[in-house]
């Protein structure tokens, strides 16, 4: 299953005290202000993600109806405020079964529905009476599965989403029983229509409306005069399903209902409301009432207005949306620092201690290449934390973009200045055509980043005795930068993914050199900051070169 929110917490934990257990053992007061600094990063994040859980509740709890989650055991799990007053438990709801909440009758026609939305995946919709602490009261109730991952293949909860239909339910009954007595029933009708505040609508054989109560002229923003005679096929409603397609005339709820003779019930609909200039979403019933030899003869329409809740649900799965990603962002992140931050700091702890060994033994025999694995273990270590801070201060929006006039050709000298060690220790010649006067209007620290990162991408996959290259040219209103290596080379097929998160992996350089793949991410952050785009043109066997834009400024 999909880890909970407490479980990511507790992941959090163990990866805080397994980075502060290592650093302690290397005695670092330097380390451990970055894994300190690091540690604010997460907690940050960590804010961030239950603020989004909050924001997930309170729309849980504004759909305005009866809201419900219950898991594959039909138990409740979840509930909003309207659930728990019709339901009159409060929390102690949760946890029990249907039958314990609506009794052996009653649960077990909930069951049953439940199970079978949990072992088909189909969403179901069932009206029901209920005799609840609140009385009795009719619930249109949608059944919808909640699944386990986002392939949508495994349920492993339903939600139950029930609308109060107790009024439109009285008033259908109504209708019926003054079916039975004609004389009576025409004034009854005549009035209940004209006081609901129910949109109601009737219609004859062709669709055509031959009579509007007044809450249907203002859910639909129009007049009497402009709405009598007037048909569903009319394309001026200009309706839509809720996925914003349109909504052919020929199978809107009445033609339907007429056609088949039999009544069509919770249609969701939005139709275009002239005075507001937006659509209005309503759920539709449409119920024969005169049927002569087979062929409808008039029919009642009715729909009652759903937009507060349509657009509190649409806000609720963007914010479920946008917390899975989030989720799934902090997944990849925590993976990366478990996994990379191990390989360089398990290399300092493993030859420290053979250093220690040989120095209490006095046997200084490798002391110089024992040290120089060390020096680069920690190079890697340093360089991987610092990448995880500049990322999850993007991702928080912390990072503030500073532009100003820099010498471009300063930055990579200082790039190649920090990575000479690397660089030497493959026999790995750097250099650049790039003028020494040539002036960007960029944020220094973030194109310091980009140029280290693509240059340490270079050496990495660049042979002993190879070569990397900058340079630079002028192409329409941008300045063009290319880092070229003779390196091993990218699979074609690799590269769409090289700048994702979500297919970010680390690949062992041309001497096992080891990485996270953020290093990419963040220079296609820093160059999309700037206005500019990045790329790679590659060639397995041949090289690599990367390549990135800035705007000239004037």
């Amino acid at each position: 299953m999909k880890p909970t929110y407490e479980d990511l917490q507790k992941r959090i934990i163990l990866l805080e005290n397994e980075i502060s257990g290592q650093c302690l053992k290397q005695g670092s007061s330097e380390r451990m202000q970055i894994v300190q600094s690091q540690n604010e990063e997460l907690q940050k994040a960590k804010n961030q993600a239950e603020q989004n859980e909050r924001k997930y509740k309170m729309l849980f709890e504004a759909t305005g109806t009866v809201n419900a989650i219950f898991d594959k055991n039909c138990c409740l799990i979840l509930q909003n405020a309207i659930s728990k007053r019709e339901l009159g438990k409060g929390d102690s709801a949760i946890g029990q079964s249907v039958f314990q909440i609506f009794g052996e009758s009653t649960g077990k026609n909930v069951y049953d529905r439940m199970t079978k939305v949990i072992q088909t995946g189909i969403p179901e919709t069932f009206e029901s009476l209920f005799d609840l602490p609140t009385g009795l009261k009719w619930f249109r109730s949608s059944y919808q599965p909640v699944y386990e991952h986002a392939d949508g293949k495994i349920v492993f909860a339903v939600q139950v989403i029930s609308e109060d239909i107790t009024e439109l339910k009285n008033f259908e009954f109504e209708l019926i029983k003054a079916r039975e007595d004609v004389d009576k029933s025409e004034k009854k009708f005549q009035q209940l229509v004209w006081d609901m505040r129910v949109g109601v609508l009737i219609q004859g054989p062709k669709a055509e409306i031959l009579l509007s109560n007044p809450a249907a002229l203002e859910l639909l923003g129009l007049t009497e005069d402009q709405i009598l005679g007037r048909t569903s096929f009319d394309p001026e409603w200009n309706v839509i399903h809720e996925d914003g397609s349109p909504f052919p005339g020929p199978t809107h709820p009445v033609p339907e209902a007429i056609a088949t003779g039999k009544p069509v019930r919770s249609v969701v609909m939005g139709v275009y409301h002239p005075r507001e200039k937006d659509y209005v979403w309503l759920l539709v019933d449409a119920i024969p009432q005169v049927i002569t030899d087979g062929v409808v003869q008039q029919l009642v329409c009715t729909f009652i207005n759903i937009s507060k809740r349509k657009k509190a649900e649409i806000a609720l799965k963007e914010s479920e949306n946008q917390l899975r990603e989030l989720n799934a962002t902090k997944d990849k992140f925590f993976s990366i620092i478990a996994h990379d931050l191990k390989s360089p700091f398990n290399s300092i702890i493993g030859f420290s201690e053979i250093l220690v060994e040989q120095v209490k033994e006095k046997d200084y025999n490798g002391l110089e290449e024992y040290a120089g694995y060390i020096y680069t273990s920690s190079i890697r270590a340093m360089s991987l934390l610092s990448n995880l801070l500049e990322w999850s201060r993007t991702q928080i929006g912390r990072m503030n973009y500073n532009p100003e006039p820099i010498e471009l050709q300063a930055i990579i000298d200082e790039g190649i200045e920090l990575l000479t060690d690397p660089a030497k220790q493959k026999d790995i010649t750097i250099s650049s055509t790039i003028p020494k006067k040539l002036i960007v209007f960029a944020d220094k620290t973030m194109i310091s980043t980009v140029i280290r990162n693509l240059l340490s991408n270079a050496i990495k996959f660049t042979n002993s005795g190879g070569q990397v290259n900058f340079s630079s040219q002028q192409v329409d209103d941008e300045l063009l930068v290319s880092v070229s290596d003779n390196g091993v080379g990218i699979r074609n097929q690799s590269i769409p993914n090289l700048f994702l998160i979500e297919e970010s992996k680390s690949t062992s350089g041309t001497e096992k050199e080891t990485g996270t793949g953020l290093g990419l991410m963040l220079c296609k952050e820093f160059v999309e900051k700037h206005g500019g785009r990045i790329w790679v043109e590659s060639e397995e066997g041949v090289g690599s070169t990367f390549k990135f834009t800035l705007p000239n400024f004037g």
